[in-house]
């Protein structure tokens, strides 16, 4: 986003959570150090949501991977030579450049989730309180006043609440205060634009065998919607009979809209399609007498539903697999001679296996 919101506690920020983005880890710190940060910055009046990233991230990673949520601020755990420490990102300094603050490290131990809870919390409040002063928001940020965004509660000087040491329960996903689980960080769900690559098999009733093709698909994705456009082209079918020989090519292109349920902390997405199209058919025949010889084709639209899985396999890439029905809106007979060899009518199976790439 371009634009750091600044606005009343209960409304902006509310609005635009802070997002925690923790690395896929079975060092159970993380969870307790993310489960006390969530606490702290619920206490100062922020919202939050948490995200899995495959591995601690720095100040160049981190841009990237909070723009995916297209998060406006967020908080890096990272946990490395016994010392937990972090990074604040805030989207857009007004200068068209992230804000990234990092938060001082604290050795591991009972006392480290507090202690860097309190600390990421008030750096992030600094770097917003920085941006007010600097003027770098933009004029609908300035129009509220720094006041508005929530301030630290005031702290004495005392003993970082203590924290219990790691337990079974600790390994749990965390849920985030408003009863929610965080969500995979997979960029092949979640970047604005890619590419889909992949083989797609279709098949009907009556003699059509499942007929294996090619794929290419553009897509723009959103948190948990997207949409595309997807051509298909599939290998040649030859039916032969007695009276002559048929050959049947067979293409699709279409639109499809999705929507994505992540599975919590896990590299898993499901996803539901609906998309419509046209399908083309062309049959070239050849008899045992060349008067007997022609070409048609049937050219029709279409009717699609699917349901699917995507496994991100790194930031920028998933492996698609998909599963589906196609309803032609009329149906199509293959026939040599009078004999039907084959016919594409409800409902034609559709397999879908692919690559996606986001850039």
């Amino acid at each position: 986003m371009g634009i750091v919101f600044i606005f009343t506690p209960c409304l902006a920020l509310a609005e635009n959570p802070v997002l925690i983005l923790v690395p896929a880890s079975d060092d159970p710190d993380y969870a307790v150090v993310e489960n006390r940060l969530r606490s702290e910055l619920s206490a100062a009046g922020f919202s939050t949501e948490t995200a899995t990233v495959s591995k601690p991230l720095d100040s160049a990673s981190l841009p990237a991977n909070a723009a995916r949520f297209s998060a406006p601020m967020a908080i890096s755990i990272t946990i490395s030579n016994d010392t937990v420490f972090g990074l604040v990102y805030i989207a857009n300094s007004g200068n068209g450049q992230p804000l990234i603050r990092a938060v001082p490290g604290y050795p591991v131990g009972e006392q480290a989730p507090s202690v860097f809870a309190v600390k990421a919390t008030d750096v992030l409040h600094g770097a917003l309180l920085e941006l007010a002063h600097t003027g770098n928001t933009s004029s609908e940020s300035l129009s509220e006043s720094t006041s508005s965004a929530p301030k630290p509660p005031p702290r004495e000087a005392q003993a970082p609440t203590q924290v219990q040491p790691s337990t079974s329960a600790s390994r749990q996903p965390a849920h985030a205060p408003d009863g929610s689980q965080g969500r995979p960080i997979t960029s092949s769900q979640e970047a604005n634009w890619g590419v889909a690559l992949g083989i797609k098999s279709s098949g009907g009733t009556r003699a059509l065998p499942l007929t294996p093709g090619a794929e290419l698909g553009i897509y723009r994705q959103q948190r948990h919607w997207g949409a595309s456009i997807n051509g298909s082209t599939f290998l040649p079918l030859t039916f032969t009979r007695a009276a002559g020989q048929a050959r049947l090519s067979q293409w699709m292109l279409g639109a499809s809209f999705q929507l994505f349920q992540p599975l919590p902390r896990t590299a898993f997405t499901v996803y539901e399609s609906l998309g419509s199209g046209i399908y083309r058919l062309d049959v070239n025949g050849t008899g045992t007498r060349p008067q007997n010889s022609r070409q048609s084709y049937s050219t029709f639209g279409y009717t699609s539903l699917g349901l699917g899985l995507i496994v991100a396999l790194g930031d920028r890439t998933g492996l698609a697999i998909g599963f589906g029905v196609l309803l032609p809106w009329k149906p199509a007979d293959i026939a040599i001679q009078d004999e039907v060899v084959a016919s594409l009518s409800f409902p034609v199976l559709l397999c879908d296996l692919g690559l996606r790439l986001a850039f």
